[in-house]
């Protein structure tokens, strides 16, 4: 077992690589839709929101490619 901090020991270190796509995620979808219904009301504004939709999905890459979902199991040192 490993000393994290005073008085806390590390017991267990669980992580989760999801293999999900997060361009399959409810809120890149709600992104996407919404930016479409703009370009419609907006078409003048039609690159101002196509830049949007891809900057977001580029956020999600970065986070799909970048971060793993970590929990760790504390146990209080006696």
């Amino acid at each position: 077992m490993v000393l994290i901090n005073d008085g806390l020991e590390l017991v267990e270190t669980v992580s989760d690589k999801s293999e999900e796509n997060p361009g399959d995620d409810p809120g890149m979808e709600a992104i996407t839709k919404r930016a479409n219904e703009l370009i419609e009301k907006h078409p003048e504004k039609k690159a101002l929101f196509e830049g949007y939709i891809r900057n977001q999905q580029n956020e999600y890459d970065d986070i799909d490619e970048s971060l793993t979902c970590v929990t760790w199991v504390l146990k209080r040192k006696v």
